[in-house]
C-alpha cells in the first residue's frame, strides 16, 4: 500500500513534518521562507532519510512538485 506524500509549507522546527512521518507518512517535503530554519532541520532530514525533504524557498516559488 503505497504512503501518502505530504508537503508541510510551514516547517519552522521541524514538529509537524516529524510528527507526519511518525503517523506514517511516506514523505514529507517541508517547505520554509527561512534558510536558517532548514539548516536547523538537517537532523530531521537525516533521521528520515529519503522521507524527508526541506526546502528553503518560499512556497510561491515551487511551481510544480513531483514524486
Amino acid at each position: 500500500e503505497a504512503r501518502a506524500t505530504v508537503i508541510d509549507a510551514t516547517f519552522g522546527a521541524g514538529g509537524y513534518t516529524r510528527a507526519l512521518l511518525e503517523a506514517g507518512a511516506g514523505r514529507v517535503i517541508a517547505i520554509d521562507r527561512d534558510a536558517h530554519a532548514i539548516a536547523a532541520g538537517s537532523r530531521l532530514v537525516a533521521d528520515f532519510p529519503g522521507a524527508a525533504q526541506a526546502l528553503s524557498r518560499p512556497a510561491h516559488q515551487h511551481s510544480m512538485i513531483s514524486t
